[in-house]
C-alpha cells in the first residue's frame, strides 16, 4: 500500500514513524542543487537530515521522505526544522524555519530512571554481582562498593519506596489508578 503524502512540513511527528511530504519548490528552483531539511534539537543537539527530490507528478515540487530508521532512536522533544537550499553555483541559503514536535517512539523500551538504575545496583551490590564498569557509581557521593552491606539495605528500602512512589505517579499521569489500596474492616 502506497503512502499517503501530506502537503507542508508537518507540525508533529512520533519517532520511529515513516512520512512523506510534498513543499512546493522555490522561485527559483532551475538553479538548485538541492533541498533539505535539517532537524535540530537546540536543547540536546540531535540533528538529522532530509533530502528532498523533485516530485514526479509535478515538477513545481519537492518531496521529502522521513524513514522510520532516521527518528527512531532520537529523544522526544522540539526539533528546529529549517530548509536548506543549495544551489548549483555554490550558494546555500536557509529559510522557512519553525519547530517540529518529535513525539516519544512507542516501541521503544523508555530508559530507565535514575531511582530505577540505583535501585539495580544496590540489589547487585548486595548480592555481590556489580556489573563491570559500574564499580565507579556513586550514591550520595560515596563509591557504591565502599557502601557497607547494612548500609546498602537501608539504601535500597529507601530507593525502593521511592520506585513505588515514582511508579504509582506514572500510572496515575496515565490514567491509571495509582495502585495504593487501603482496605479495611469497621465493626
Amino acid at each position: 500500500m502506497p503512502q499517503e503524502t501530506i502537503q507542508g512540513k508537518p507540525a508533529q511527528l512520533t519517532a520511529g514513524d515513516s512520512l512523506v511530504w510534498r513543499e512546493s519548490a522555490p522561485d527559483d528552483s532551475s538553479e538548485l542543487d538541492s533541498a533539505i531539511y535539517a532537524f535540530t534539537n537546540p536543547d540536546t543537539q540531535e540533528t538529522f537530515r532530509v533530502s528532498g527530490a523533485v516530485d514526479p507528478s509535478n515538477s513545481n515540487s519537492y518531496l521529502f521522505t522521513i524513514k522510520g530508521g532516521d527518528t527512531a532512536d532520537l529523544q522526544p522533544g522540539r526539533f528546529v526544522a529549517a530548509l536548506v537550499l543549495e544551489y548549483d553555483w555554490g550558494r546555500e541559503t536557509e529559510r522557512d524555519a519553525a519547530f517540529v514536535e518529535l513525539l516519544p517512539n512507542p516501541e521503544r523500551e523508555p530508559e530507565p530512571t535514575h531511582v530505577e538504575r540505583t535501585v539495580a545496583l544496590l540489589e547487585h551490590h548486595i548480592e555481590g554481582r556489580l556489573p563491570e564498569g559500574l564499580d565507579n557509581y556513586t550514591v550520595g557521593g560515596v563509591p557504591i562498593q565502599k557502601i557497607s552491606l547494612i548500609d546498602a539495605e537501608v539504601l535500597l528500602t529507601r530507593y525502593r519506596a521511592r520506585l513505588r512512589d515514582e511508579q504509582a505517579a506514572r500510572r496515575v499521569a496515565n490514567g491509571q489508578e495509582s495502585g495504593r489500596r487501603v482496605l479495611g474492616t469497621f465493626r
